[in-house]
């Protein structure tokens, strides 16, 4: 897998953490089901970033623009 391939799978991950902590702040669903998906995505979101890390690569926010970047690492 490419690095911009993880880059992306990241982002995706990201988004869907943040879906259900959404959901858990409002309290909508069902709680079991949206704590299983924030460990789920939250451990899937982990797992990317260490690759990345591995890789020489790092995600950071762009405080401006909002926008996750991917910046080499030495």
């Amino acid at each position: 897998m490419c690095i911009r391939d993880r880059f992306n799978t990241y982002r995706i991950e990201r988004q869907r953490l943040q879906v259900y902590r959404n959901k858990a702040e409002k309290q909508e669903g069902n709680p079991e089901t949206i704590a299983a998906g924030i460990a789920k995505h939250g451990a899937n979101l982990q797992q990317v970033a260490k690759k990345l890390q591995s890789a020489g690569y790092e995600v950071t926010l762009n405080k401006e623009s909002r926008k996750l970047e991917l910046i080499k690492i030495n």
